[in-house]
């Protein structure tokens, strides 16, 4: 994809050409309910996970047509076949009370190595930047949400060669949020000692996993991470100021589209903005498309392109006093 999108409100819009920045901030700042961040906890008990073990075992004991464990290398399992093979319980329930104290040591095990990955999930959390856009500049979706009910602006980015640590990502959109430590799906590793917690690389994915309820957004997201040479924790206390200004280069503003409804005003003020401090930025309007939900473009300026280097951003990070919306 050559360009991703921000919609903004005229103000916002203006006020981002002006300062020639875009916001980048940690997951808690984007506002979802549904998606881990810096204080993610283990969202089940000790006592159901014993509970969901249980059955589990139970069932390998007595199923007619009980799966094979993943492995047998352990003297709990290895006990388990034997019991299995032998009918060595009469019920489910005198299997179910036997294998209690069994299972506890497999809990702790789980806990303490599920509690390292939520630590190294709450330093990245803090530390992680994003910037968010989508795919198409004429989604009413996003103007709708974003675009001040087609009053704002689109603000159109080439995908261009951003700064050192930046990773660019669609969104895929699921009936069920992301978990960040699900042990269900891996009852039989855990009953294996073998639990596997989601690690750096895979946190990501979990900040791309949206409700299927917003996948009209089509949204992108930008990550910035922090350079390998950079260390210590976030030094800013205050969770509310936990975002970058990300500096664009002029060049990398290739479109400004302007909505359907915004007003005469703000359009003079932004078309005449953008032709002096953004020559190269192509000018467009929406406006409704006859007899369809659509919009139809007009140009009212072509920009004129220059030569020379790809874009790069840079990075300033905030100052508690700024205030503009990151969004």
């Amino acid at each position: 994809m050559h360009r991703l999108y921000k919609y903004y409100p005229p103000e916002t819009a203006l006020n981002v050409l002006q300062q020639q920045t875009l916001r980048f901030s940690a997951p808690h700042l984007l506002g979802e309910l549904f998606c881990p961040d810096h204080n993610a906890e283990v969202d089940f008990s000790a006592g159901e996970l014993i509970h969901w073990l249980s059955d589990y075992l139970v069932e390998l004991l007595f199923a007619e047509s009980s799966p094979a464990p993943r492995t047998t290398s352990t003297p709990l399992l290895q006990t388990l076949l034997q019991w299995r093979d032998t009918d060595h319980f009469k019920s489910r329930a005198e299997a179910y009370q036997h294998l209690q104290p069994l299972i506890r040591p497999l809990v702790r095990h789980f806990f303490i190595h599920a509690e390292d990955s939520l630590n190294q999930w709450r330093y990245f959390a803090r530390q992680v930047r994003i910037g968010c856009y989508c795919q198409q500049p004429d989604n009413l979706f996003a103007w709708q949400h974003y675009g001040d009910q087609h009053r704002g602006i689109a603000l159109g980015f080439t995908r261009a060669k951003f700064s050192k640590g930046m990773i660019s990502r669609p969104l895929s959109y699921h009936p069920q949020p992301a978990r960040l430590i699900d042990a269900q799906p891996q009852l039989d590793r855990i009953a294996a000692s073998e639990f596997v917690a989601p690690r750096q690389n895979e946190f990501i994915e979990l900040l791309c996993h949206k409700s299927l309820d917003q996948q009209q957004e089509a949204e992108w997201r930008e990550f910035k991470l922090p350079a390998q040479d950079e260390s210590g924790d976030c030094n800013i206390q205050d969770c509310r100021y936990w975002y970058n200004e990300e500096t664009f280069s002029k060049q990398s503003l290739e479109a400004l589209y302007i909505g359907a409804a915004t007003d005469i005003s703000w359009q003079r003020s932004l078309i005449e903005f953008t032709k002096k401090h953004y020559p190269s930025t192509d000018i467009y309007r929406w406006s409704p498309a006859p007899g369809q939900y659509a919009l139809q473009r007009e140009t009212l300026h072509t920009g004129q392109q220059p030569s020379g280097e790809p874009p790069i951003l840079t990075s300033t990070v905030n100052a508690p006093e700024q205030t503009r919306p990151h969004q």
